[in-house]
């Protein structure tokens, strides 16, 4: 992206490299839906400080849900760890490579956030700015 990491407008778009959720107080859930329209394997990258992320009863504090492996439906359960500061979730999307290698933040990748029904946050991933890799979207 040609804001060296900040975020830029792209076409009334603003698009970021990550997207941070406001703090996370209490035990939420976050409603996951994959969907891409490239031939590689895409992700989303998942990063708690502060608490943990339960999927299939694990608690992890940093996991990718990938198009080719995760369902195309997820929800996972944030749970604040209980100290005064909160939960902090960063997302964003990463690609494996045609060698298959993790990649991200670089091109043109970027996250944008956009309002959905009922105050969901809806996010697209995407690899350019007309290409969606990843949605997902967070319910109270």
């Amino acid at each position: 992206m040609a804001g060296q990491g900040a975020p830029i407008e792209v076409n009334g778009h603003l698009l970021q490299t990550m997207y941070e959720f406001g703090t996370i107080e209490k035990a939420a859930d976050l409603h996951i839906e994959l969907e891409t329209s490239s031939s590689r394997p895409q992700g989303l990258r998942l990063k708690a400080r502060g608490g943990q992320v339960v999927l299939n009863d694990q608690d992890l504090d940093d996991v990718v849900l990938w198009s080719d492996t995760a369902p195309p439906f997820v929800t996972a359960n944030l749970q604040p760890s209980g100290s005064s500061q909160g939960m902090n979730l960063r997302v964003w999307n990463v690609w494996r490579d045609k060698v298959g290698t993790t990649q991200a933040w670089i091109g043109d990748a970027a996250i944008r956030a956009e309002s959905g029904p009922d105050g969901a946050i809806v996010l697209v991933a995407v690899m350019d700015s007309s290409r969606r890799a990843s949605t997902t979207s967070q319910s109270g």
